[in-house]
């Protein structure tokens, strides 16, 4: 699975907004340019990853993570067999910066990898996603030939008196 963030440029201009979002930047005076920049290298980069991933013949899916809300996948709960993401490879992928990888973190448990990549190093944070575009070919490469480190990280759970589960965090 591929977790990818939305872009400022996609979340404000595809959805119902009551304002022209363009007309508020204009108005904000911010130029529109650094928008469009950020946008067009997550592409760049999404499309880079999707020809690698079809190059070494590995099927994927794609999902932002308004769509995980939406296909009702749920946060990972290790008492729920059909709970989170549980891809064949046991690898998912986030493609953006670090607050996507922390979204997808929630929908990620047991033996699955979490591989952070930075789609747009010149405009995102990306302190626990090391692999920038440039990288990308190696990377899968690597984790195809089985021959990378995995990098455990020690998460909390919290279960409210309601017996109300809420997703693991880092």
């Amino acid at each position: 699975y591929i977790i990818q963030k939305q872009t400022t440029l996609e979340r404000y201009t595809r959805g119902k907004l009551n304002v022209d979002f363009f007309d508020y930047l204009e108005r904000d005076k911010q130029p529109p340019a650094p928008l469009q920049q950020a946008h067009t290298e997550h592409i760049k980069s999404r499309e880079l990853l999707i020809h690698c991933l079809k190059k070494h013949s590995l099927s994927y899916k794609i999902f932002n993570l308004d769509e995980l809300y939406e296909n009702n996948i749920c946060y990972y709960n290790d008492k729920c067999d059909k709970s989170g993401l549980r891809p064949k490879k046991n690898l998912v992928i986030s493609l953006g910066g670090d607050g996507t990888l922390l979204h997808a973190s929630h929908h990620v448990g047991g033996d699955v990898c979490l591989l952070g990549i930075n789609s747009c190093p010149e405009h995102s944070v990306g302190h626990m996603c090391p692999i920038t575009p440039e990288h990308i070919e190696k990377t899968i490469e690597c984790f195809i030939k089985n021959k990378f480190e995995i990098k455990n990280v020690r998460r909390l759970k919290l279960e409210t008196s309601r017996k109300q589960s809420l997703p693991l965090a880092l």
